[in-house]
């Protein structure tokens, strides 16, 4: 890949199965997160501007509401993300889509007709002005290319620090797109990319959406179960996955996903696998080394039959077993081609010999049965050497039909693309992602969201916020999951600034070269981020003098955790509350601080303009503020539907067109939504509810623990119990069972709610974007003996 120096300042077979669209500042508030997210954790923030109630929300403060019904900066260049209309989002009739969930008519490139269910449910969003949203995201990289095309688009930091300009970044995704084009790839078909949050991410990235294709992003953590069901269900026929990242190698892994979904009866269709080269100093193969040819015609040998590259300084001698495009890799260069099954593999070991060969003799790899035979082609030495045909032996059998292409390669053949990928440019309701929630609370979901509905979550969140394009967006998170993605990657497209990609979070690395050095300004993330920055900065790094924004997701950030944020690195915590399927519902910002004092603190924010919220009880009765009950939102950022699904989709909404987050919640006077749980957290101990939230952020307090999670264990006699899982603040110093109960006693807290089993743990378990995962924890404390009335610690 190429791009400028870091700074600051071959046609395939017809596509199978395309995606169908389916049916000084004051810390200002803790977020919480939502049960849902794409491959992670939801998405969330939340805030009010100056003006007062939201729109539809019947009461004064309620939401947000801007005094001219513009966003801020609509009118000049660099005053942050204008509505594309002049209007704020939801304030008058339905946004028109022209795709709708789970349709029974689908075309060939996947899109779908609209259903009077998905109308119906389109109409009910918002009260207002129209909302138009008339580009495509990959439109707001060509105004920016038009616009600055030297200006810093990309900046990745860390071991590999390098930065793209408009124009690159641009360049690097038309080669994306013609190699994607070469394979085949049709509107509407997924494209499932598994990488981190490396450059080459963001230009895949630009790449499929602008030929009009979806992405579907796997986290690069998941393994090969959670890697086998969003390929299946996705049906791409592209996957784009690193050789190696952390230690794994993907590229190897791919056998192993193949055998996963043949056990559990998923059908792959994978056909083509990109391979980016390792980024990590670990002597590991770079697959850039290797002709774009060579998987192929390797691919196209029978097990068993010997396979040889030979290797003259001007010339190949031709041979037998050779590859026409094998011979013509030059002298000294690295080769690396596994014989197994009849398909290739990258090997570590193999490009140091074969580089040590003299140039002019010949290497060959016989692959017989799982044991490499000698052959009169191989040099001495290597043929001699247990290592390399040991290594070779042992390499899995890559799946029948999938050809292995390198990606630095393939776009260094790439042709010119300009005319065909503008021919290709996607309309605003064209599908633009598929996203898988976290299954932490249920069957992953395939979440689907359009150019517009991404498209007006940033310009919603920019305008609430008033950022510009002076903020230089940091992005810790992953790209494959809808917070890095959306709020990160996507958000500095809208606002036309630098995005600043880390692929392997390290505190001091952000502090450092992300704020230091390339001085970002605003950050969403989990708030597991938030607390290691305080905390590398309270050990003695120098605190991120550019950072003005840090919007909290994921989880519940606890108000003394928000203060300490504030104190710590001086800047403003903004809590925030949203889910995968809708995107960002409610916010806090700085502005809060002034509006209403104090207020804020522990909340999830208030509703962005635009977006309604209400309160209702197990009738569907909407609750007075300060009664709890079931959180509902209606938002034009909703999604299109779940893939396949449309009886979950159904299940999702309400007959009157609102979404259900699944969520328990309070509204208080002054219009900020309290997130109390989740329904399935819920805690019925002998027909009581538990207080889930507020007893964790009262343990919270405690001086003793870190972190801690409530969850029920069944019980015989009450049905359920609370479970408190502590992680200790000082592992030499853990918190007692009877300090925990003489502390919830000190607080007022009902004996009721008090926690009957405690649980020293070195750690809750997360998914990758820092979401508790609690139905692992109510796995464990199942497991547990039933508890006494005055249960000892445990670890």
């Amino acid at each position: 890949m190429t791009g400028s120096p870091s700074s600051s300042s071959s046609p395939s077979s017809s596509r199978v199965g395309g995606l169908r669209a389916s049916g000084g500042a004051a810390a200002v508030g803790a977020a919480s997160g939502s049960g849902a997210a794409g491959g992670g954790a939801a998405h969330e923030s939340g805030a009010a501007s100056r003006s007062g109630a939201a729109p539809g929300s019947g009461a004064p403060g309620g939401g947000a509401a801007y005094e001219n019904g513009a966003a801020p900066g609509s009118g000049a260049p660099g005053g942050g993300a204008a509505y594309e209309n002049g209007a704020a989002p939801g304030s008058g009739a339905a946004s028109q889509s022209s795709a709708t969930p789970q349709s029974n008519a689908t075309s060939r490139s996947g899109a779908t007709s609209q259903s009077s269910a998905a109308l119906g449910r389109r109409a009910a969003l918002g009260s207002g002005a129209a909302v138009t949203t008339r580009r495509s995201l990959a439109a707001l990289v060509d105004e920016l290319v038009a616009r600055e095309p030297n200006a810093i688009a990309l900046v990745e930091v860390g071991d590999r620090p390098r930065s793209l300009t408009w124009s690159e970044l641009r360049g690097e995704a038309d080669r994306v797109s013609a190699v994607l084009l070469e394979l085949g790839v049709e509107p509407g078909e997924s494209v499932a990319f598994q990488l981190p949050n490396w450059a080459e991410c963001v230009t895949v990235t630009l790449g499929v959406l602008q030929i009009g294709a979806v992405v579907a992003p796997i986290m690069p953590v998941f393994g090969a179960r959670e890697t086998a069901m969003v390929l299946a269900r996705s049906r791409a026929r592209v996957l784009i996955a690193p050789e190696s990242f952390r230690g794994r190698r993907h590229a190897e892994e791919l056998p192993a996903v193949a055998r996963e979904a043949a056990a559990r009866g998923l059908t792959l269709r994978v056909e083509h696998v990109l391979v980016v080269a390792a980024h990590d100093p670990s002597g590991t193969l770079r697959a850039g080394s290797t002709p774009t040819d060579l998987p192929h015609h390797v691919a196209s040998t029978p097990a068993g039959q010997h396979f040889a590259a030979t290797q003259t300084e001007a010339n190949p001698t031709p041979n037998a077993d050779l590859p026409q495009h094998v011979a013509s890799t030059p002298a000294g260069q690295h080769f690396a081609a596994t014989q197994t099954g009849g398909h290739p593999t990258p090997n570590t070991d193999l490009p140091q010999h074969v580089a040590s060969t003299p140039a002019g003799q010949h290497f060959a790899a016989t692959q017989t049965g799982g044991h490499p035979t000698p052959n009169t082609d191989l040099p001495q030495d290597v043929a001699s050497g247990g290592e390399l045909p040991q290594d070779v032996a042992s390499r899995d059998v890559m799946p029948t039909g999938w050809r292995m292409l390198d990606f630095d390669a393939a776009l260094a053949g790439a042709r010119d693309a300009r005319a065909p990928i503008a021919a290709r440019r996607p309309a605003p309701d064209d599908v633009a992602q598929l996203l898988f929630t976290s299954g932490t609370t249920g069957e992953p979901k395939g979440v689907q969201h359009t150019h517009r509905t991404l498209g007006l979550a940033t310009a919603m969140e920019a305008a609430h916020l008033e950022l510009t394009r002076d903020d230089r967006v940091y992005i810790p998170s992953p790209l494959a999951h809808q917070t890095g993605f959306l709020y990160g990657l996507l958000l500095s497209w809208r606002l036309g600034t630098a995005a600043i990609v880390q692929p392997i979070w390290n505190a001091r690395t952000a502090l450092d070269q992300a704020f230091a050095a390339h001085g970002a300004h605003f950050v969403q993330a989990a708030t597991p981020f938030l607390m290691d920055l305080v905390e590398a900065v309270e050990a003695g790094a120098p605190a991120p003098a550019s950072l003005r924004i840090f919007v909290a997701t994921g989880a519940a950030v606890p108000r003394e955790l928000a203060e300490r944020a504030t104190r710590v690195l001086d800047t403003a915590v903004c809590g925030a509350f949203g889910t995968t399927e809708t995107c960002l519902g409610t916010l806090s910002s700085p502005a809060d601080a002034v509006d209403a004092p104090g207020s804020a603190w522990g909340t999830d924010g208030r509703p962005l303009a635009g977006i309604r919220i209400r309160i209702v009880d197990d009738e569907g009765r909407e609750l007075p503020r300060g009664r709890e009950g079931h959180y509902e939102l209606n938002s034009p950022t909703t999604f299109l539907g779940y893939l396949d699904r449309p009886d979950l989709t159904a299940e999702a909404f309400t007959a009157d067109g609102w979404y259900r987050t699944g969520d328990l919640a309070v509204v208080d006077e002054a219009g900020f939504l309290h997130i109390t749980g989740r329904v399935k957290d819920v805690i019925n101990r002998g027909g009581e509810k538990v207080p889930v939230v507020e007893i964790e952020n009262l343990l919270f307090r405690h001086p003793l623990v870190k972190d801690v999670a409530i969850v029920a264990m069944p019980d015989p006699r009450l049905g359920e119990r609370a479970c408190a899982f502590v992680v200790p603040a000082d592992d030499r110093v853990p918190l007692e069972f009877e300090a925990m109960q003489h502390y919830l006693a000190e607080a007022r807290v009902s004996k009721y709610y008090w926690p009957e089993r405690l649980e020293i743990i070195d750690e809750l378990p997360r998914n990758p974007v820092g979401k508790i995962q609690k139905n692992l924890l109510r796995e464990r404390a199942a497991a547990l003996t039933p508890p006494s009335r005055t249960r000892e610690t445990t670890r």
